[in-house]
């Protein structure tokens, strides 16, 4: 069964054999950063210093970065999240 996740306007699916071949080996061996926030990944982790570099680009640019165009809004709305998960953990 693949993932499903509703991005602002716009249904993103990846089947559940995304970036594998058929017998198993990894197609593509890292993520792009601007990818994950575009399917609603709103935490990467471990994460390093090139996944912070690549979504700030991105975003000051307003041109594709590994394939995947990212606005303030993008951003903004992943960070929503996080204080909303934030909120509702009430610790």
């Amino acid at each position: 069964m693949g993932i499903r996740r509703i991005h602002h306007d716009r249904l993103v699916y990846f089947p559940a054999s995304a970036g594998l071949t058929g017998n198993g080996q990894v197609i593509y061996p890292i993520s792009a950063s601007t990818g994950c926030v575009f399917a609603g990944n709103d935490v990467q982790m471990p994460g390093c210093q090139k996944n912070v570099d690549d979504i700030v680009e991105a975003v000051t640019t307003g041109k594709e970065l590994d394939g995947y165009a990212l606005s303030l809004a993008d951003l903004q709305f992943c960070t929503a999240n996080l204080i909303r998960i934030a909120i509702e953990a009430d610790v």
